[in-house]
């Protein structure tokens, strides 16, 4: 809203029966018990987060979802030879636009982060092990930086990779998170 942090409310809807008590949970109807279980879990009792942390957010959300995928059903499912519907009812969790995760540069520090990443990355003399060792001296650092957003297909951008965004007034600002990536027109997905 370019004056304060943003808000969002989760709201938890009931039916209301016909002598006024409470009902059924609304969201039964459309969701896994699991899936809302898992929710609260990774949001906690915390009220705030910062926009940094919505990747590790996002990724203990669908760890979480992944551990708790009915094992029994699962099993019928086996028995039945019904490998479609394992299949369908895994993809319904992590289905979605797709992501790529940005690096966003505002400042010489950023990019000295930056460049100091992409130097691990690209030396062909340092193992896998090595380059994480590397990394971990500055890897919070960075992955503060670093936003998850939905993005179709665009030029220079690998969806396996974190990819630099240079931030400014028509890609990411403070005090609105990112807005759109270099020549394409914002857009929101809700």
């Amino acid at each position: 809203n370019g004056v304060g942090p943003g808000e969002v409310h989760l709201w938890q809807l009931q039916a209301r029966k016909a002598d006024g008590t409470l009902g059924e949970k609304l969201w039964q109807r459309v969701y896994d018990s699991a899936l809302i279980e898992v929710t609260g879990e990774t949001l906690g009792a915390a009220e705030t987060w910062e926009e940094s942390e919505f990747l590790e957010l996002s990724q203990r959300y669908f760890t979480g979802c992944r551990a708790r995928q009915d094992q029994v059903r699962v099993d019928e499912q086996l028995a039945r030879g019904d490998l479609a519907g394992i299949e369908r009812d895994f993809r319904l969790i992590e289905d979605g636009p797709p992501t790529v995760l940005l690096f966003v540069a505002q400042n010489a520090q950023d990019v000295g982060l930056w460049e100091r990443y992409q130097a691990i990355r690209e030396d062909p003399y340092l193992g896998v092990a090595e380059q994480e060792q590397r990394f971990r001296v500055f890897k919070q650092a960075f992955y503060e930086r670093v936003v998850q957003v939905h993005a179709q297909e665009a030029a220079g951008l690998d969806r396996d990779v974190v990819s630099r965004l240079n931030a400014g007034p028509e890609t990411y600002t403070r005090e609105a998170g990112f807005i759109g990536l270099p020549g394409e027109s914002a857009t929101c997905i809700f």
